[in-house]
């Protein structure tokens, strides 16, 4: 990697860390950033099939504003 790309990468690690320290462990922070730095194959999701899915399985076990509030952190990862 060149200097550039790694300091792109600290540079999302350090927007993603801001936002989400307090609200989430660890383990996801560590998939979080992942996803945000090797972004290439994110870009090709469907996000919106993929939000509509989780959204309908949080319907089947009645569990509305956890899953609204995870949704809203996929949202906001795959952006960045």
């Amino acid at each position: 990697p060149t200097v550039t790309s790694t300091e792109r990468t600290f540079s999302k690690l350090k927007l993603i860390k801001n936002y989400l320290r307090r609200t989430i462990s660890q383990t996801r922070l560590g998939g979080l950033e992942m996803i945000s730095i090797k972004n290439e194959p994110t870009k090709k999701l469907n996000l919106s099939l993929l939000v509509k899915t989780f959204f309908q399985h949080c319907i089947a076990k009645e569990n509305h504003f956890h899953c609204k509030y995870k949704i809203s952190i996929i949202v906001i990862v795959i952006k960045l």
